[in-house]
């Protein structure tokens, strides 16, 4: 049953929000996929504070040019497509998305939106190499320690050294 003109406009809305609220979108070819397949793309996605949605292309492109002025290229979607809209953290979807994609080989990545800005599919998937931001906050303090910690050690080097020398001057006195 053909959807109707109140029904597109609703999603057209849904989909208006989302990509304005979407912190990163990566578009995919999902053909070929079973519906199990899709419900556990679709939960994977919910874990990371995101949604999968599909629509029709002309919905998505018209959603994309209302909510962010950005005119997505015919392809840039190509065959059945869903969006992946990212809500908080803009690496965690993509990153789980391009994983999904290794284990199934039927999703394909095409392209994805980041600030504004239309991603080729090379560039999610660099996107998606990035580290957790846990881990580079984990690495940034490490490296701003470094310094300290080293000069620490050369202080207590110094210190342990004049030890060294006092204790072994006593034990000279102390024999004699």
């Amino acid at each position: 049953m053909p959807t109707t003109r109140a029904e597109k406009n609703i999603i057209l809305k849904e989909l208006t929000e989302n990509f304005k609220n979407a912190t990163s979108v990566v578009f995919a070819e999902y053909k070929g996929l079973t519906v199990a397949e899709l419900t556990k793309l679709r939960k994977i996605a919910r874990t990371n504070d995101s949604e999968v949605v599909v629509a029709k292309k002309t919905l998505i492109k018209l959603a994309a040019k209302n909510a962010i002025k950005l005119e997505l290229p015919d392809e840039n979607l190509q065959g059945a497509i869903c969006a992946t809209f990212a809500f908080k953290d803009p690496i965690a979807s993509p990153k789980a998305l391009c994983e999904f994609a290794k284990k199934i080989d039927k999703l394909k990545i095409i392209s994805g939106i980041m600030e504004g800005k239309l991603l080729s599919t090379e560039e999610v998937k660099e996107l998606a190499s990035i580290p957790s931001k846990e881990i580079l906050l984990s690495k940034m303090l490490g490296a701003m320690q470094s310094p300290i910690s080293g000069f620490v050690r050369v202080l207590q080097a110094n210190i342990q050294g004049l030890h060294t020398v006092l204790s072994a001057i006593r034990d000279r006195s102390a024999s004699s």
